[in-house]
C-alpha cells in the first residue's frame, strides 16, 4: 500500500508524459519522436489506460487515432493472416480492450493532445508543431533531423524487413517484424482489402468513433 501511495505521489510531482493509442495508429511513430524530442521527460507507451490514468489529469497524454478500418486492415497483416469473418471479429474484440473506447473518454480533456494518423504520419511539421503547440516548448531543431532520419516510414520498412515475423522487435525502438503494411501507410485502402460485409461491421461496431473523429466509409 505504501509502495502505491509513494507510486501516487512520485506521479503528481513528476508526471511521465503518456502516449497512448489503439494498435496500428502511428503510435510508435509517435512515442519515438517524444523520447528523441522531450529526452529530459519519461515517456509511458500503452494501448490502454487505467482508470487513474483517465481520470487524473497532472500528466500530458499524447494519442494518435486512425480511421478504424484502416487500423483494423493493418493489424490483420502483422499477424499474417487472412481477412475472414471470423479474424474480423477477432479484431474487433482486440481493439475493444486495446483502447478505442478509452481514446473517446478522453477525447475532450485538457491534458490530452489526439493526433490523426493521417495528418502526421507523412507530415513531421505539422507533427512536430502540434507537439510543440501543446507542450509550449520549442523542440531543438537537431532533435527535428533525428526523428526525420531515423523514423520515417522507409527507413522503419527497412528496419522492419530484417526483424521477419512481428514478435520479433527492437527493445529500443519498439519496431517490429511487419511493422509497415505493404500498403505503406496508406489511408482508405481497406476498401482493397476488405469485404463490403465485413466494412460495414467494423463499422457498426465503432460507429461512435467514426463520428467522434470524422471518419466515414466509402
Amino acid at each position: 500500500m505504501l509502495a502505491i501511495l509513494k507510486a501516487r505521489i512520485n506521479y503528481f510531482v513528476y508526471p511521465p508524459i503518456i502516449q497512448f493509442s489503439p494498435p496500428r495508429t502511428g503510435s510508435t511513430l509517435l512515442w519515438n519522436t517524444l523520447r528523441v524530442c522531450f529526452p529530459e521527460r519519461e515517456v509511458k507507451k500503452v494501448h490502454r489506460l487505467s482508470k487513474f490514468e483517465k481520470n487524473y489529469r497532472s500528466a500530458p497524454v499524447v494519442a494518435s487515432i486512425r480511421n478504424p478500418l484502416d487500423s483494423i486492415s493493418s493489424s490483420i497483416q502483422r499477424y499474417g493472416k487472412d481477412p475472414t469473418d471470423e479474424v474480423i471479429k477477432e479484431q474487433i474484440q482486440e481493439y475493444e480492450k486495446e483502447g478505442m473506447w478509452d481514446i473517446l473518454e478522453i477525447k475532450n480533456k485538457s491534458n490530452v493532445k489526439i493526433l490523426k494518423y493521417a495528418d502526421f504520419a507523412f507530415n513531421f511539421s505539422l507533427m512536430f508543431s502540434e507537439l510543440e503547440d501543446f507542450f509550449g516548448k520549442k523542440i531543438d531543431a537537431e532533435l527535428k533531423k533525428h526523428v526525420v532520419k531515423t523514423y520515417s516510414i522507409n527507413k522503419v520498412k527497412e528496419k522492419s524487413y530484417d526483424y521477419g515475423e512481428f514478435s520479433n522487435y527492437d527493445k529500443e525502438d519498439h519496431i517490429h517484424g511487419k511493422h509497415i503494411s505493404k500498403y505503406s501507410g496508406a489511408s482508405g485502402y481497406y476498401s482493397d482489402f476488405l469485404e463490403r460485409d465485413q466494412i460495414e461491421m467494423v463499422y457498426r461496431h465503432f460507429k461512435d468513433v467514426f463520428d467522434a473523429f470524422g471518419y466515414e466509409i466509402d
